[in-house]
């Protein structure tokens, strides 16, 4: 079974006996290759193969273990080459953030006391708005990792609809108590 993964143009990527330096205009990625694949560059695709030379049929281990490391490889080309990025809404009455100063933030959310939040290298956080957070970088997985503590500093509540939320999502809101 062989996967296939075009190269762009502003993308360089070197093979290495069990790594693969992928080097781009936002940065570089050093992926490890899995042991029971094999990894062969061309000209301008990338080949996946898994080590089974002989044998017809595939484990479902082997299997997964491919399209897992295709779609990491993906989602390396595409954050070094144009950046992965999460949207967060801060949605409630006095909710927001204000840009202090070289990367850190401070968080109003409606408890006793503020939070304040810096800057990392792989995830960092961009203020649109004081009311909308963008979390930018290379890593598909450190971006994703990073707006997820973000959200967590205040989940979003299905009764009033306040919290911190993901760009575009719809909360299923509950009804309250009614009274007699």
């Amino acid at each position: 079974m062989k996967k296939y993964l075009a190269i762009p143009m502003n993308i360089q990527v070197d093979l290495h006996e069990m790594f693969l330096h992928c080097k781009g205009p936002l940065g570089t990625i050093k992926l490890e290759i899995p042991s029971s694949l094999r990894v062969e560059l061309d000209k301008k695709t990338i080949v996946i193969n898994t080590n089974d030379k002989g044998s017809t049929k595939i484990s479902r281990k082997t299997k997964s273990i491919l399209g897992t490391f295709n779609s990491l490889l993906k989602n390396t080309i595409k954050g070094i080459n144009i950046g992965h990025f999460k949207q967060l809404n801060l949605v409630g009455v006095g909710y927001r953030v204000e840009d202090l100063e070289h990367g850190k933030f401070n968080f109003k959310l409606g408890y006793s006391n503020n939070i304040m939040i810096e800057n990392d290298e792989e995830a960092l956080i961009n203020l649109l708005k004081p009311t909308i957070i963008q979390v930018k970088g290379t890593n598909k997985q450190k971006v994703s990792q990073k707006a997820a503590e973000l959200r967590k500093l205040r989940s979003p509540e299905p009764y009033k609809g306040k919290g911190i939320l993901y760009k575009n999502e719809t909360l299923i809101r509950k009804e309250g108590k009614k009274l007699s």
